[in-house]
């Protein structure tokens, strides 16, 4: 049993999109509130009415939101009511490898201007590479020149990966995404509670666990001969808040339930904050869940909602690789 699933405040409701619905002048906009976020995403307006986006947008932001964000085909003539009420265009924010959906992403901040996406967000393209995606966003954010596209998704998979899936190839591990980035110049941190070995739960049998605990090894003793630097402690959010304040990220290890309602393993990567919430890129889009891109890059968290979520493990245990510009 993870951390959250044994939060007693944790119900299958509170891992469900919040529906909003609001009418006004004729026309209704519905959406949600995506949990554990401060996201709110128009899913559709049926007539072009000011009065009813405001509403909504009002609606959302009693409801703890920071950020409005939708998207419509070209043309849509809601476009311009939008524009109207102060969403802005955030084109592109997704980068070209990706395939093309064509759609005009539309976003309001309602604690600021917010500032524009200069970096393209890029999702994961197999279930088991969010590690190598959130340290291949990360490179971008700090100057690494490291391509965007799936080459390089499963290059970094191959360099980091440890994890034994019940079927299949699975995930990294801390150590492997550290030593990863330090391959590539930047300096490195791991603070974690554990030392080791990480996602045992992953693996099916004993052989696959004996390999596992070997590969991981490796990893570690790489890692010091790196000079990576590991902490053994629960991080904190002054360990985010002074790695984003020194112009780095973090690559930070979740229990997906509450964003995805089933209990699973994943990293993020948190780049930004902003008083009491944390601004991430989440690799995973849900598309049978009818999520797309635009739930997923630039996502406001509430600092106690991430730190809520950064446990794992049936005893569970709490990592973060740190990284910073040499």
């Amino acid at each position: 049993m993870t951390a959250l699933e044994a939060d007693r405040s944790l119900d299958p409701a509170s891992t469900a999109p919040e529906r909003i619905e609001w009418s006004s002048d004729g026309a209704t906009v519905t959406g949600e509130r995506r949990p554990g976020t401060r996201l709110a995403r128009i899913r559709a307006i049926d007539g072009a009415s000011a009065a009813a986006i405001e509403a909504f947008t009002a609606a959302a932001a009693a409801r703890g939101c920071v950020t409005i964000r939708a998207e419509l085909p070209a043309g849509d003539p809601a476009l311009a009511t939008l524009a109207d009420v102060g969403f802005r265009s955030i084109d592109p924010a997704v980068h070209a490898g990706q395939p093309v959906r064509p759609v005009v992403r539309m976003e309001r901040r309602l604690d600021g201007p917010g500032s524009s996406r200069a970096l393209p967000y890029f999702s994961q393209t197999t279930w088991f590479t969010c590690g190598p995606v959130a340290l291949m966003l990360a490179a971008g954010r700090l100057g690494v020149p490291l391509p965007v596209d799936r080459r390089s998704e499963v290059a970094l998979w191959r360099e980091a990966t440890t994890v034994h899936a019940p079927a299949g190839p699975g995930g990294c591990e801390p150590f492997g995404i550290a030593c990863a980035a330090s391959r590539r110049g930047l300096r490195t941190r791991v603070v974690s509670t554990i030392e080791g070995p990480f996602l045992m739960d992953r693996a099916a049998d004993a052989g696959k666990r004996d390999l596992m605990l070997f590969v991981q090894a490796e990893f570690r003793s790489e890692a010091r001969e790196r000079g990576v630097g590991v902490e053994i402690r629960e991080w904190t959010r002054h360990d985010l808040d002074a790695t984003l304040a020194a112009g780095g990220v973090a690559i930070v290890l979740i229990d997906q339930i509450l964003f995805q309602g089933h209990p699973m393993p994943h990293w993020v990567l948190v780049h930004s904050v902003a008083d009491d919430t944390y601004w991430i890129d989440d690799p995973w889009v849900d598309a049978e869940e009818g999520e797309t891109d635009t739930d997923k890059f630039d996502v406001p968290v509430p600092a106690r909602e991430l730190e809520r979520m950064a446990w794992w493990g049936a005893t569970p245990y709490r990592v973060a690789v740190l990284l910073e510009p040499c």
